[in-house]
C-alpha cells in the first residue's frame, strides 16, 4: 500500500499506545448523529471521546464511549462494552460486529479502525490520522452513527478542466483534503495541502471555510454556491470557488466538484488511503 496506514496537534486529536499485547488508542473531538423513532427524537450527542483497547493475545476488544448522551435530556454518562471479539479485514482495519452488547442495550455494533501515519503538512514528519468507524442501535430505539470532527483524505484522481479551451490537466495523486466539521453550526472547513490546477502553477495550501454540510445517509455533503478560499490566512478573491458540492461516505469514498476562479472546473476522488494497483479503494 502506497501509504503507511490517526492526526494528533493538527487535526483530529488521538493517544495511541501499544503496551505488550495490547493496543490502547482514545479518540477525541468525535460527535454522534442519534437517529430515534421520531424526528423529534433525532440529536447530536457532540464532545464525545472513545476509547479502544484491544487484546492481542485473546483476540478481544473493549470499548468506552463517555459523555454519552442518547437523547437531550439524558444524563452523560460512560458506555462501556467489552468482550468484544475482533478481526482484521484485507485493508487493515481491526474489525468489530456485534449482535449484542452492554446487556443486550446495544444491538448491531459494527465498528471498524485503522492507524495511519502521513506526513504533517507543517514539518513533512510522520504523525498518526486514525480512522474510527461506528454504529450501534441503543435500547432497541437509537440508531446511533459515529462522526469525526476531522477527517483527512487523500486525493486518488484529479482531473482539472480548464474552462477556456477544454484542456485537462491530472495532478499527481495523494494531496491532503482535510475536512473539519463543526456539528453546532453544521458548517465544515476544507483544507488543501498542495492544490494545483495546472501544470505551470506551484501547488499552494488552500481553505475553503463556512461550508455548509448536512447529513446523507452513511456520511454527510458539502454544499456552496460560492465562497472566498484562503491561503496561509490570506483570502483571495480572484479565486472564488463557486458551485462547489461533495459527497463524503464514513467508509472513505469522498467525490468533490468545484470551479475555481470562473477558469477552472476541479473534480476530484478523495479516499482514505492511497491507490495501489492492487489495492483499490
Amino acid at each position: 500500500m502506497a501509504v503507511i496506514v490517526c492526526l494528533c496537534a493538527l487535526f483530529t486529536a488521538c493517544d495511541n499506545e501499544n503496551k505488550g499485547n495490547s493496543i490502547e488508542q482514545t479518540m477525541t473531538n468525535c460527535f454522534l448523529r442519534v437517529t430515534g423513532d421520531t424526528e423529534a427524537s433525532s440529536y447530536l450527542n457532540t464532545n464525545v471521546n472513545c476509547r479502544l483497547f484491544f487484546n492481542l493475545d485473546e483476540g478481544v476488544a473493549d470499548v468506552a464511549i463517555s459523555n454519552f448522551q442518547p437523547t437531550a435530556s439524558s444524563t452523560k454518562a460512560t458506555l462501556e462494552l467489552s468482550g468484544l471479539p475482533w478481526s482484521v479485514n484485507d485493508k487493515g482495519y481491526m474489525v468489530i460486529n456485534q449482535a449484542s452488547a452492554a446487556a443486550g442495550a446495544v444491538t448491531d455494533l459494527k465498528m471498524e479502525f485503522i492507524n495511519r501515519y502521513v506526513p504533517s503538512p507543517a514539518s513533512g514528519s510522520m504523525m498518526p490520522a486514525p480512522i474510527l468507524l461506528m454504529s450501534f442501535t441503543y435500547n432497541g430505539v437509537y440508531d446511533i452513527v459515529l462522526y469525526q470532527e476531522q477527517y483527512l483524505y487523500l486525493d486518488n484522481s484529479t482531473v482539472v478542466t480548464t474552462l477556456e479551451d477544454g484542456s485537462e490537466f491530472k495532478p499527481k495523486p495523494n494531496t491532503q483534503y482535510v475536512v473539519t466539521l463543526n456539528p453546532q453550526a453544521m458548517t465544515a472547513t476544507l483544507f488543501i495541502n498542495g492544490a494545483q490546477f495546472a501544470t505551470q502553477m506551484k501547488a499552494v495550501q488552500m481553505t475553503f471555510k463556512n461550508i455548509p454540510f448536512s447529513f446523507v445517509i452513511g456520511g454527510y455533503s458539502l454544499n456552496s454556491e460560492a465562497l472566498i478560499p484562503e491561503s496561509a490566512g490570506t483570502p483571495y478573491p480572484q479565486y472564488e470557488i463557486t458551485d462547489l458540492l461533495g459527497h463524503a461516505y464514513l467508509d472513505g469514498n469522498f467525490s468533490i466538484g468545484y470551479t475555481c476562479g470562473d477558469k477552472w472546473r476541479v473534480n476530484s476522488t478523495l479516499r482514505y488511503l492511497s491507490p495501489s494497483p492492487t489495492d483499490k479503494q
